[in-house]
This record gives C-alpha cells, sequence and structure tokens, in this order.
C-alpha cells in the first residue's frame, strides 16, 4: 500500500477499546442470560477496569439473574446467631423450584 499515512497509523496500533456491548451466556442453571456490559476505568491507574454486567428490567434475563441471587442466599453458608439471614426462603424447597423460562 502507499498511502503513507496508513502505514502510520497502522504502525501505531491506535485502536479504539470496545466499552460497553451485549453479550449472551449460557448459565447450567438457568440457561440463556442476554447482558448488557460496560467496562469503566480507573482513572488512577488505566491497567485496572471494572466491567458491569446487567440485565433489562422485565426481561427473561433480569428474571433468571433475580433467581440466582435467591439461590445464592438460600444456598451460602450462614452464621446460626446471624439475624439477618433471609428466612423468607425454605432452603428445603428451595432447591425444587425452577428457574424461570
Amino acid at each position: 500500500m502507499k498511502d503513507q499515512h496508513f502505514r502510520q497509523w497502522w504502525a501505531a496500533h491506535n485502536v479504539a477499546a470496545q466499552t460497553t456491548g451485549v453479550k449472551t451466556l449460557h448459565h447450567p442453571l438457568v440457561g440463556e442470560l442476554t447482558l448488557d456490559w460496560e467496562t469503566l476505568a480507573v482513572a488512577t491507574d488505566p491497567d485496572q477496569q471494572l466491567v458491569v454486567w446487567t440485565a433489562a428490567p422485565h426481561t427473561p434475563s433480569h428474571e433468571r439473574l433475580a433467581f440466582l441471587a435467591s439461590w445464592v442466599t438460600v444456598h451460602s453458608p450462614a452464621d446460626p446467631d446471624d439475624s439477618t439471614t433471609n428466612s423468607s426462603i425454605d432452603p428445603h424447597t428451595a432447591h425444587r423450584a425452577a428457574p424461570p423460562a
């Protein structure tokens, strides 16, 4: 190629980083999750980033994430002396609940 600008741009390797997007994942318990993601940069340390994953409200993915959150609450080891344990979910029957379709 004879375009001098192209050679300079190519050599500089200036590639725009993608900071947002949508990704579909498969979770073994709830199945398909379509999630939006956004990368947040740390101003004081550009080598560190925080990636936030969210599901749009009122979508199957949102319901499936809520189910996973309840699953973690039920199946996490709890301190018997901790009065903040979620007592509204019966750990003996929670495993029988089917994940949202």
